[in-house]
C-alpha cells in the first residue's frame, strides 16, 4: 500500500490557523443546529377568573335573569293602625351566546419539517388567545355588536371620582370604593371582594402613603404573592388586588389624559356564561387544500354579565403619571 501524501501547498494553507464554527469552509458546516423550545410571547395576565368571577357552563338556550330590584320595607305603626301596603319592583336581564375565536393554518411540509410540536403549539396559542378575548370583554367590552359589555362599559356601577380632569389617588379615594358597594347593601358574607387595576396604577400606589411618613402605603404586598403563588397579586385595603393590561390607561377627562381606571367589587357578581365548551379542530381540507396547507380553528359561544352593577365601584380618572 503506498504511503499518503499530502501537497506541502496544502499544508502551507492551514499551518497556523484553526478550524472555526463561524466560518462555513473552516469545518464551520460540521456544526448542527438545534432548534430549542418556543420563547413564548408575553400575553395579558387573564385576571376575572382569579379574582371569582362566577362561571355558568354547559348552556343550551337563551337566559333570563330576574332580578329584585327594589324592596318591600316594613314599618312601624300604633295600636289599631292599618299597615301601610308595600310592594316590591322586579326587572331582568338576559345572556345569550357570542361567538369569539380564531384560525391559524401551516403548510403540511412544515409540520413534516417542524423540530417543534408545531399542532399542539398552534392550538395552546390559539385557547390562549380565546382566554384574553374573554377577560379583555369581561373588563372593559363596547356592549357593541357581537362584542359583550363588560364592567367599565355598564351602566349603574358606582363611581369613584378623583377630579375633574383626573387626579392622583388617595386613601380617601380607596376607602370610597369600599364605601359605595356597602352603602349598596352589595357586601356578603359569600362576595368575592377585590380589586383590579393596571400595572401603571399599581406602581403609582406602592409609592404613594395613605398619610404622610406613615409606611403604609396604598398597594401593599401580600403573603399569597410572598408565596409565590399568583403573580400580579399584591393588596389594598385588606382586599385581592390584581394587575392586567386589560385595565386601560388612555382615558380622558376635561384637560387630563393618559388616565387609568381601578375596579373594585364583588366578583361573584360578574356572570361569564359559556354555551356547549371551547371547540379546538383540525380542518385538513380547507382553504389551502391545493397546496397541502391545514387549517387550526378555535372557538367558543359566551356572553358576559353584572348581575349586580352596584357590586362594583369603578374610577377612570386615575392620574398615575
Amino acid at each position: 500500500m503506498s504511503d499518503l501524501t499530502i501537497p506541502t501547498r496544502a499544508i502551507a494553507q492551514r499551518s497556523g490557523l484553526p478550524y472555526q464554527t463561524g466560518i462555513p469552509e473552516s469545518a464551520g458546516v460540521l456544526v448542527a443546529l438545534e432548534v430549542m423550545p418556543i420563547a413564548e410571547a408575553y400575553r395579558a395576565l387573564t385576571q376575572v377568573m382569579n379574582l371569582g368571577a362566577t362561571m355558568l357552563t354547559a348552556l343550551q338556550g337563551n337566559l333570563s335573569f330576574p332580578t329584585h330590584d327594589s324592596v318591600a320595607m316594613a314599618q312601624w305603626v300604633n295600636e289599631g293602625q292599618a299597615l301601610p301596603d308595600v310592594t316590591s319592583e322586579l326587572g331582568s336581564f338576559t345572556m345569550s351566546p357570542n361567538m369569539t375565536g380564531a384560525i391559524s393554518n401551516y403548510t403540511a411540509q412544515m409540520l413534516q419539517q417542524s423540530s417543534a410540536d408545531l399542532e399542539t403549539w398552534v392550538r395552546l396559542d390559539l385557547a390562549t388567545a380565546v382566554a384574553e378575548s374573554i377577560d379583555l370583554a369581561a373588563v372593559n367590552g363596547s356592549g357593541v355588536g357581537p362584542t359583550p359589555r363588560g364592567i367599565l362599559q355598564t351602566s349603574g356601577v358606582n363611581v369613584v371620582s378623583i377630579g375633574p380632569n383626573g387626579g392622583p389617588l388617595t386613601w380617601a379615594n380607596v376607602v370610597d370604593f369600599e364605601r359605595l358597594v356597602a352603602q349598596a347593601n352589595a357586601i356578603k358574607p359569600t362576595s368575592r371582594l377585590g380589586y383590579l387595576t393596571s400595572a401603571k396604577v399599581a406602581a403609582h400606589m406602592k409609592v404613594r402613603e395613605r398619610e404622610t411618613g406613615t409606611g403604609n402605603y396604598l398597594w401593599e404586598s401580600s403573603q399569597i404573592v410572598s408565596q409565590g403563588q399568583r403573580p400580579g397579586f399584591g393588596q389594598v385595603n385588606s382586599y385581592p388586588a390584581a394587575v392586567s393590561t386589560h385595565i386601560p390607561d388612555n382615558l380622558s377627562k376635561g384637560t387630563g389624559n393618559s388616565l387609568s381606571a381601578v375596579i373594585f367589587g364583588d366578583w361573584s357578581q360578574l356572570l361569564i356564561g359559556e354555551w356547549g365548551a371551547l371547540q379546538l379542530d383540525v380542518n385538513p381540507y380547507g382553504r389551502g387544500w391545493q397546496s397541502g396547507s391545514v387549517e387550526v380553528r378555535v372557538m367558543t359561544l359566551i356572553d358576559i354579565a353584572v348581575r349586580r352593577p352596584k357590586a362594583f365601584s369603578v374610577s377612570t380618572d386615575v392620574n398615575a403619571a
